[in-house]
């Protein structure tokens, strides 16, 4: 009885349900995944640098504005920052309350204006006092 070489990659794969192609594709590209980690910790370790230097105050946008703002790194997207951030552990303490609210202006007013009547419209916009500042944390820390 002859076996061929791929006779148990092709049963390997049909047990788990996968394309022969798919496994073939996996295995050449072991070595980008891994210098995709590599680069991943690389940009992890300058976040958490500038996590600390900014006390935990800024969140995924501005710390890929700042990592931008720095020619040493490729540009980075805000969407990668919040990805390696969550690998990394960080978590946000609370979501700051809005600041504004708005209320829906009703039509009738403007219908009166239509017909002669002319009324003044006023804004129906209260803004809260005082400024609310969102916090992050490492998870596990005090």
């Amino acid at each position: 009885m002859t076996t061929e070489p791929n006779t148990r990659l092709t049963r390997m794969c049909q047990v788990l349900k996968l394309n022969r192609s798919s496994f073939y594709k996996w295995v050449q590209t072991r070595e980008q995944r891994r210098l995709k980690m590599c680069s991943d910790g690389l940009i992890g370790a300058r976040i958490a640098t500038i996590f600390d230097d900014e006390h935990g105050l800024y969140g995924a946008k501005r710390i890929a504005a700042s990592l931008n703002e720095d020619t040493a790194f490729t540009p980075i997207n805000h969407k990668k920052v919040a990805r390696i951030m969550k690998s990394m552990g960080f978590q946000r303490l609370y979501q700051a309350p809005p600041m504004c609210h708005y209320q829906a202006q009703a039509w009738p007013p403007l219908l009166a204006l239509t017909r002669g009547n002319l009324q003044v419209m006023r804004s129906q916009t209260t803004c809260a006092s005082g400024v609310a500042r969102k916090s992050w944390t490492r998870s596990g820390a005090t």
